[in-house]
């Protein structure tokens, strides 16, 4: 297959885990086909991620099957391809959901074990101990990408520029330490909420505060990861519709001012300089808004059992 074909082959292959998503959510979130289309047009890393031909789609796939069916296999498989959605099987422990924790685990050892013939089990444990450690830092074994490059919007990128190192492809170790307590201090929040939020409707939305939260804890996240976010965008929009329906337009707005193309924001940018950095970080403010959406859907829906009769 040729380079054009196998792009080809790929974007198609996109499409298909993009329809499957949005049909899932069609059918398990009674969302509107014409919400659902709308999202995914707001929500231009979507579009970036079927242009650029990244997996992000496929993994976005994963977890909506894993969170919609409680899939341990499923979430095993986003897992091994991107490492951030194992953050989900945290909160399966935490939520009590050991059965679906316990299944994606043996799905990831599984899939250690399909993979022997073409990356041997020594080769595996040497990107867990050796590779895999370096990324906290930054220094992708070898790769070399400036942290501080705009498009940037981690957790880890905002201390860089607070405090920032000699190389620009290695955090500062004050700005490791203080990425890694804020990760971890985020993380075990959310933990604590998810077994604080008992209500069988508060389930999803703090997994999906969990999905928010893996897309900002890297050192890198890129435009085309926040295509991850259409599953917890679309829940917090049709949540808004149905349960603050005159809140439905500032939904819309934080959706199209988030989610808009890195080259509108280029131009806004440079049409109104005083904003530069506030823009720049817009992304990042987005991601958190959408994970402090999610939350607060929970406490809503725990709360409201509470006091049902």
């Amino acid at each position: 297959m040729s380079l054009a074909s196998g792009a080809i082959a790929f974007l198609l292959f996109n499409v298909l885990c993009l329809f499957a998503t949005l049909y899932v959510m069609h059918t398990w979130l009674l969302v509107s086909w014409g919400t659902l289309f709308s999202v995914s047009i707001l929500l231009w890393p979507v579009i970036d991620s079927l242009k650029m031909g990244q997996i992000n789609l496929f993994v976005g796939l994963l977890i909506t099957l894993g969170i919609r069916y409680r899939s341990g296999m499923a979430i095993a498989m986003a897992s091994m391809t991107k490492m951030a959605p194992a953050l989900i099987f945290f909160g399966w422990l935490a939520q009590g959901r050991y059965s679906a924790a316990v299944r994606c685990a043996i799905g990831s050892v599984l899939l250690s074990l399909l993979a022997t013939p073409w990356i041997s089990i020594s080769e595996q444990l040497y990107f867990y101990s050796v590779v895999l450690p370096e990324f906290l830092s930054g220094a992708y074994h070898g790769l070399k990408i400036p942290i501080n490059i705009p498009a940037n919007h981690s957790l880890p990128d905002l201390y860089n520029q607070l405090f920032p190192a000699e190389d620009v492809t290695i955090l500062s170790d004050e700005a490791k330490v203080l990425s890694s307590v804020t990760s971890v201090s985020a993380l075990c929040l959310l933990l604590y909420l998810s077994r604080v939020y008992t209500s069988i409707k508060s389930v999803v939305p703090m997994l999906l505060s969990l999905v928010c939260l893996m897309l900002i804890v890297p050192v890198y996240c890129y435009e085309h990861h926040l295509s991850l976010l259409l599953l917890p965008v679309t829940f917090c929009v049709s949540t808004v519709q149905v349960k603050w329906r005159k809140l439905s337009w500032l939904a819309w707005v934080v959706l199209g001012v988030g989610g808009m193309p890195l080259f509108v924001l280029r131009w806004v940018q440079r049409k109104v300089p005083m904003l530069e950095w506030c823009l720049q970080e817009s992304k990042w403010a987005f991601i958190v808004v959408v994970m402090c959406c999610c939350i607060w859907s929970a406490r809503h829906a725990h709360f409201n059992e509470l006091e049902s009769p």
